[in-house]
């Protein structure tokens, strides 16, 4: 379960989650798994837009999907200029592409300052997943 399943119930009632994520990928590892699970979450979210139930998607750590080579810059750029006008995207992660930039009405960056990883901590359930 993901950390925003995790959040209190009422506060998400309205609110879709479908996690597709497998976890971290180190340097060295076997991409492949990683970019075919990427490739069923957007085919995923592509027929869930089909539906016209949805008026902002959020598609969190595509940039670092990018980044990292396991989905095509190429696609989520063509998605972003024909999607409907009415369809708000956010997507999340760091180091996002210059063309996604480009196509952004908003973009805001998020820096750590700070993190309890640093000094050894463990990670929090609802807050770092």
């Amino acid at each position: 379960m993901s950390g925003e399943q995790s959040v209190c119930p009422s506060l998400i009632k309205n609110i879709d989650i479908y996690p597709f994520g497998m976890g971290f990928i180190f340097h060295g590892d076997d991409p492949r798994p990683q970019m075919e699970m990427v490739e069923k979450a957007w085919f995923f979210m592509e027929e869930m837009l089909e539906t016209k139930k949805y008026n902002i998607l959020v598609l969190d750590e595509l940039n670092v999907a990018l980044a990292l080579d396991l989905f095509p810059i190429k696609k989520a750029t063509d998605f972003l200029r024909k999607k409907d006008s009415a369809l708000h995207v956010i997507i999340t992660g760091r180091d996002a592409p210059a063309e996604l930039i480009e196509l952004a009405d908003i973009v805001t960056e998020m820096k750590e300052i700070k993190h309890i990883f640093k000094a050894g901590g463990k990670a929090t359930i609802g807050i770092d997943y």
